[in-house]
């Protein structure tokens, strides 16, 4: 069974990706979003967008720096954070991930990509 984690947040109104990793997910979210990671603590609120499982720490930190440099993050926005991510960038840089269709038409976000 995996014991550890390779996390992917975004930033809600940034284009910001931030690649960590952890033994325990929806906690170490949480305290990216409540503001106790000094590298994220400026682009609140965060969503995770995606995670990997690993069985040991030390594949966890190799995956982990693999996708923070050169082809691992060229890699990670080709293939891992597809448009899934690039409609919620879209949809959070004009302030509407609550309502996506309060001034937010398909054209004008597909025009957007």
């Amino acid at each position: 069974m995996p014991g550890w984690f390779v996390y992917f947040l975004v930033s809600t109104h940034r284009d910001w990706i931030y690649v960590g990793m952890t033994r325990d997910v929806a906690r170490r979210v949480n305290d990216h979003n409540e503001g106790l990671v000094q590298s994220t603590k400026s682009y609140r609120p965060l969503k995770l967008v995606a995670y990997i499982a690993v069985e040991t720490g030390k594949k966890a930190r190799e995956l982990e720096q693999y996708f923070k440099v050169g082809s691992g993050k060229a890699i990670l926005k080709r293939r891992i954070l597809t448009d899934e991510v690039r409609l919620f960038r879209i949809f959070a840089s004009r302030n509407c991930w609550k309502k996506m269709y309060d001034g937010c038409s398909r054209s004008t976000i597909e025009a957007e990509m």
